[in-house]
């Protein structure tokens, strides 16, 4: 929650950031790490001028190896709107359409009734990960997209509800988004995200990783 109040400060600074904002920011940051240390790296840009940059805490706590602008993070989930901004380049393109059904661009996918938007918007109905697939996944190794879809090919497992009919978070679907990316594609997640969005935003520092391990991580 303080974290949470933290950020919430920082954004209505920022909305106004002169210097003597910038200044009652670099405060309460530096307040709150001698307080409570966190880790994060902090970037304010006005008019492409950089008004704030800094790092706290450690990029590896053990080591006491400093954080640095250098370091990458795990974003998790916040990963989803790359693989939704994916797959509408190839809407744009006229190369998938998300009214189709996703069996069309993955054709072991076993359910026929789910379509490439339901995935998208949450509301494909899908088996929930962490209760109904996870407990039964071998966790002494990196389960990725093809073992998840191995899994409910095997299984067989009923949809939650009709799709299409409901909202209802659901991590898997983004699974089977990269799955489609790499099929129409023919390159792999990663490369299509590199070549295709992060080298031509110039996002320098931004990779996409196929594992769940976070030890894994680079940085």
């Amino acid at each position: 929650m303080k974290i949470a109040k933290l950020f919430f400060l920082l954004m209505c600074f920022c909305y106004t950031a002169k210097a003597q904002s910038i200044d009652k920011i670099k405060y309460i940051l530096d307040s709150a790490y001698a307080k409570s240390v966190f880790y994060g790296n902090v970037l304010i840009t006005q008019n492409n001028q950089i008004l704030l940059e800094k790092s706290y805490g450690y990029a590896d706590a053990t080591k006491q190896k400093p954080l640095t602008n250098k370091n990458s993070f795990q974003v998790a989930s916040i990963s989803k709107q790359f693989t939704a901004y994916a797959i509408m380049i190839y809407q744009h393109k006229g190369l998938l359409h998300i009214d189709s059904l996703a069996s069309k661009y993955l054709p072991t996918f076993p359910y026929k009734n789910i379509r490439v938007k339901h995935l998208l918007n949450h509301s494909s109905g899908l088996p929930n990960f962490w209760d109904h697939l996870r407990p039964n996944l071998d966790t002494l190794k990196s389960n990725g997209n093809k073992e998840v879809l191995d899994y409910l090919i095997k299984h067989d497992m009923p949809l939650q509800f009709e799709p299409g009919t409901k909202f209802q978070y659901c991590d898997i679907g983004y699974d089977f988004l990269a799955n489609i990316i790499e099929n129409v594609s023919g390159k792999t997640y990663q490369v299509f995200l590199n070549e295709t969005i992060f080298k031509p935003l110039k996002m320098k520092n931004t990779y996409a990783y196929m594992v769940t391990d976070i030890a894994k991580i680079k940085n």
